[in-house]
């Protein structure tokens, strides 16, 4: 039959990936710069993003839902000083 046309990542390259994600490197400079597709990296961004809230807590996209991603961009915005 058919073969998989498909490359296999570790999990030390997905996190290494979405950690630069994190640190203000945009996800097409990502695809561009280590040749992945758009959809597997956001899937790993949801996958291995973390973000860690005023109570210690730490989120995922999987358990923080909506709360997560306004830790995440808050923290985004006060390492940036973005106004």
């Amino acid at each position: 039959m058919g073969t998989n046309n498909y490359t296999k990542y570790d999990k030390n390259f997905k996190k290494s990936l979405v950690s630069l994600h994190q640190n203000r490197k945009t996800q097409t400079q990502l695809c561009k710069e280590y040749g992945v597709s758009q959809s597997a990296l956001g899937k790993w961004i949801k996958q291995y993003s973390t973000a860690l809230v005023d109570d210690g807590q730490v989120l995922t996209a999987k358990t923080g839902g909506v709360r997560f991603w306004s830790c995440l961009q808050s923290r985004r915005n006060r390492l940036f000083m973005v106004k």
